[in-house]
């Protein structure tokens, strides 16, 4: 080990179940020394030091890129290879039988290539990390190709998606609970899986925009300055949030416009339109309109204006029964 060893470790890990990865979590603290904190970080961690990942999710556009410019150790997790047990070639075949394998290649791979703090750079104090949303996470559910898949988070299973079909079922013990936060992640599945699940599919697109819209979290997947077209309306439910929903919707409708615009407009807070947007990106139901291609539309006349609004509004209420 280097004589002035890091006093925190940024550790990642990508596209395990939450069994595996708890169980990785527990191994891994055990190698490294005590006197060592380790930060279970995302991968957008800055200083991250290790990324554990599932094969399946390692060469990801994003992932990919991620590594491209900070390079760090990444330990791959196998399953089902026929080669349960071992460690090969930076790549950890599940289950783990013993750790003496692993332990080796942590103390190779991470421990001695940890590279010696100046003094000017030893900070004791322990450091806040600052998690942003994953927008590209979304992008993937969005990929026809991707399959089935099945959503986790810190609390477990969230539910099973299947993206060529854009259905989504929720597992049992989550279908009144519809917020997510940055523990989300993805693993693979298959159809086996659903006979543990009794929900009746949704469409995976109302879905996400259901739950991003109630997870605080991801409020902010665009900037108030984003210009944002609508591709097809959400659907909400009827609560309070159905009249606000419906009438930035209805803005939308109209042409793609910022944020900011959005807000001013329908006299609605900035932050709560921002997340209403990010919802509607993470859920597919709207896009992100280049710079390039913003056209900067004439101010409309007042009096035409508040016609056009009483009309439109006036066809909401009959179409959703307000």
């Amino acid at each position: 080990m280097s004589a002035n060893p890091k006093s925190i470790l940024n550790i990642a890990i990508v596209g395990l179940s939450v069994a595996n990865m708890v169980a990785l979590r527990q191994h891994v603290r055990h190698i490294i020394p005590e006197s060592q904190d380790i930060n279970w970080a995302n991968m957008a961690e800055p200083e991250l030091d290790l990324l554990i990942i599932d094969t399946d999710f390692v060469q990801a556009r994003s992932i990919q890129k991620i590594l491209s410019y900070r390079p760090v150790p990444v330990l791959k997790i196998a399953r089902n290879s026929g080669c349960e047990g071992k460690l090969i070639d930076d790549t950890l075949h599940l289950p783990i039988s013993r750790i003496d394998e692993l332990s080796a290649w942590v103390q190779d791979k991470l421990l001695q290539a940890e590279p010696v703090a100046t003094a000017a750079a030893i900070d004791t104090a322990p450091r806040v990390t600052a998690v942003t949303p994953d927008r590209h996470l979304f992008e993937r559910l969005h990929s026809k190709t991707l399959g089935m898949v099945k959503l986790i988070d810190a609390r477990g299973v969230v539910g099973i998606a299947d993206t060529n079909q854009e259905l989504f079922w929720t597992v049992d013990d989550r279908r009144n609970h519809v917020t997510i936060d940055h523990t989300l992640g993805l693993t693979h599945s298959t159809r086996r899986d659903l006979q543990d699940v009794h929900t009746m599919p949704m469409d995976l697109r109302q879905w996400l925009w259901q739950t991003v819209w109630h997870s605080p979290f991801y409020a902010s997947l665009v900037s108030p300055a984003d210009h944002v077209r609508l591709l097809s309306w959400p659907q909400p439910a009827a609560d309070q949030d159905r009249r606000d929903v419906l009438r930035m919707s209805a803005y939308l409708q109209q042409q793609s416009s910022s944020i900011h615009q959005v807000a001013e407009h329908t006299k609605m807070p900035l932050s709560r339109v921002q997340h209403f947007a990010s919802a509607l990106i993470a859920a597919g139901l709207a896009e992100t309109v280049p710079e390039e291609q913003i056209v900067i539309a004439q101010q409309p006349n007042p009096v035409k204006e508040s016609a056009g609004w009483r009309g439109l509004l006036s066809k909401l209420r009959n179409q959703f029964g307000l």
